[in-house]
């Protein structure tokens, strides 16, 4: 109880930067900001930095949805304030984070018109055990600041699997992401505009499978949103 009241990033109060604990107004300071997340070219289909003009992985191999955006790297420090929001109850960073991936959205001048938000959906044992979905706090994060409403509960997560970062190879996680969703009974995303919502992007599996399945449901149109990006191998 005392490490959570000293943990700068469960204070219910506004005053730390998440990242240098600098006393301020803003959750992510200017300084962070301006030194951990500068603005790069992004590729508009699957979000990876772009070193030249056209994206070859895109070019070779179209993702299954619309659009991406991401707002950084998985690198420090983003990947210790979203690993405290997913594994350590760090919810503090999820204003922080939401925001920041707010902001990567209107930098991109991604759609939002008659949108909606869906986060990624946690297997209901996962659910039970962490007791709250960090995609879904972000989302909520996400729709506050852009005006735009909440989807949640449209897909259900039916398969459990080991998380991506632990499983071995990229041909593995596409595999096990195959049957992982399904649309929920009531839910009717015909002709809906669709952004989904995750912490980090790493190979795309989980988007795609999302993806492929709202638009086998007639989704008009799929967007994939995270905060961070693992990069490339090569980048």
């Amino acid at each position: 109880m005392w490490r959570a009241c000293l943990d700068p990033t469960q204070w219910p109060w506004p005053g730390g930067c998440q990242i240098c604990l600098a006393w301020g107004t803003e959750r992510l300071c200017k300084d962070c900001l301006a030194r951990f997340c500068p603005a790069v070219l992004r590729c508009p289909r699957c979000a990876q930095r772009l070193f030249g003009p056209h994206c070859a992985d895109c070019l070779r191999e179209p993702p299954a949805w619309d659009g991406a955006v991401c707002a950084v790297d998985y690198a420090p420090p983003w990947d210790r304030l979203l690993h405290g929001l997913k594994y350590h109850e760090q919810m503090g960073a999820a204003p922080a984070l939401g925001h920041l991936l707010a902001c990567a959205v209107r930098a991109a001048q991604a759609p939002t018109d008659a949108l909606c938000l869906l986060p990624v959906p946690l297997h209901p044992h996962r659910l039970a055990q962490r007791g709250y979905n960090q995609s879904q706090r972000l989302a909520s994060v996400l729709a506050g600041q852009l005006g735009v409403p909440l989807a949640p509960g449209w897909v259900l997560r039916v398969e459990d699997s080991l998380p991506q970062a632990q499983t071995e190879s990229r041909d593995a996680r596409w595999r096990q992401m195959q049957r992982a969703f399904a649309l929920a009974p009531k839910a009717d995303v015909r002709d809906r505009h669709i952004a989904l919502v995750d912490d980090v992007m790493t190979t795309g599996a989980t988007m795609s499978a999302l993806a492929t399945l709202l638009r086998r449901h007639g989704a008009a149109s799929v967007q994939a949103w995270a905060v961070a990006r693992t990069p490339r191998p090569h980048d």
